[in-house]
């Protein structure tokens, strides 16, 4: 397995197990599952709802001796209802409880957006705050001290709202976790973050084939589908899936491909003995056209632009 070395001095495998639309009642097999193949990334949220399903899967599997806790690398996220100064340790220990877990490998800031407790997805306008993300993740910087956080990071982070982390916070993010696929592939964030030392994460890496309905538009491709992926698997003898998940590996990305299903939880992970050629990586990297898949509309405020929102600076 492939790690990416954080600038917090930790390791995370590039390959992780993800959790957002998972099925309820499957997410701890899923779990257990990817763990016994050989996972040892597992990402979660408090958003998703199934920290508890997370937590369950790892405790049985520590408890059965199939792994050690220190041999994994939990990532959890700050929801946007925590992003008030005084509730974002309540947010953390929320998460631990969930996840049975004494301490998380990575906590992120979900969003830079902060939304009154209680609202909605989609979310109405009214539950829209303006609560500065700086000061959010400097309530996180102090985490660190604790003992129950070993690095923090970012997550669906511009380069501008990165640039003012940087600017008025103490610690560098060790990650931000962003959509990245070849639709959508973010060459210039990715180059960004290197330079800055700060790790990328790509969440929904096969093109978000299981995304909520209302995020779907009829002139959406599905990169599964796409005729030059297909035809590197052909060669490769691998499936797409596989060869768009060590596209991201090989960029310098972790990728968290979400599944429930024992032969795709296996499948995906194997993609790591792929090994692209530059010529491949190159026809991969030209199917780009900045199509951001997971898009929440409701996030915005009245007014704001689709491209104030995610490239701006201000929250």
């Amino acid at each position: 397995m492939q790690y990416l070395k954080l600038n917090s001095g930790h390791s995370v495998p590039a390959l992780g197990l993800g959790t957002w639309q998972s099925d309820t009642g499957a997410v701890k097999a899923a779990v257990k599952e990817a763990i016994k193949y050989g996972y040892r990334h597992i990402d979660a949220a408090w958003a998703y709802g199934n920290e508890g399903e997370v937590g369950e899967g790892i405790a049985e599997c520590i408890k059965e001796g199939l792994v050690k806790r220190e041999d994994l690398f939990v990532t959890t996220k700050l929801w946007n209802t925590f992003h008030e100064v005084d509730r974002v340790p309540l947010a953390l220990n929320e998460s631990l409880a969930a996840l049975k877990l004494d301490y998380i490998d990575l906590f992120l800031m979900h969003w830079p957006r902060s939304v009154r407790e209680g609202a909605p997805n989609p979310v109405p306008p009214e539950f829209i705050q303006d609560i500065d993300y700086v000061d959010t993740y400097k309530a996180m910087e102090k985490l660190l001290a604790t003992g129950k956080v070993k690095s923090i990071g970012v997550s669906n982070f511009s380069i501008a709202k990165i640039e003012r982390i940087l600017e008025e916070c103490d610690i560098v993010p060790a990650m931000n976790q962003v959509e990245m696929h070849p639709l959508h592939a973010q060459p210039t964030l990715l180059q960004y973050c290197s330079r800055n030392r700060i790790c990328l994460t790509a969440y929904s890496p096969l093109g978000a084939p299981t995304r909520p309905a209302r995020l779907i538009k009829d002139d959406h491709p599905v990169l599964l589908e796409n005729k030059v992926i297909e035809a590197i698997a052909k060669k490769y003898d691998a499936t797409s899936a596989q060869v768009v998940l060590k596209w991201g590996v090989q960029r310098g990305c972790a990728v968290i491909p979400k599944s429930t299903t024992k032969e795709r939880i296996a499948s995906n992970f194997d993609a790591v003995n792929l090994s692209l050629s530059p010529e491949d990586m190159e026809s991969i990297n030209g199917l780009n056209i900045d199509l951001r898949l997971i898009n929440p509309d409701s996030f915005r405020k009245p007014g704001q632009s689709e491209e104030d929102f995610w490239e701006g600076a201000w929250f």
